[in-house]
């Protein structure tokens, strides 16, 4: 039980095993062929609108299938959002 919960605490810090520094983990979104990468909501936020289907977490812990919805006057291919994660916006990478 202890190694379970040791194990919980310590996963969303990955060491940098060259500088001996903790780093926060990156979260991703994989949805429709593109990875989007988590980021805190723009001021203004941005209203969330319509579900568009089901994407996976990635990157923190184990992958997660999550709702994916999409966002007022913003292309999904450009940006999306997470049910249940309203302060942050996902942007898709450049390729």
């Amino acid at each position: 039980m202890a190694v379970v919960l040791a194990g919980v605490l310590v996963a969303p810090v990955v060491l940098d095993r060259g500088s001996g520094v903790a780093q926060p983990c990156t979260q991703r979104l994989r949805y429709a062929g593109r990875v989007y990468t988590r980021r805190p909501m723009p001021t203004p936020p941005l209203t969330e609108r319509l579900a568009i289907g089901v994407g996976t977490l990635v990157g923190c812990a184990a992958p997660t299938n999550v709702n994916v919805r999409s966002l007022a006057g913003v292309a999904r291919e450009k940006e999306i959002a997470v049910d249940g994660d309203s302060g942050f916006v996902y942007v898709a990478r450049r390729s």
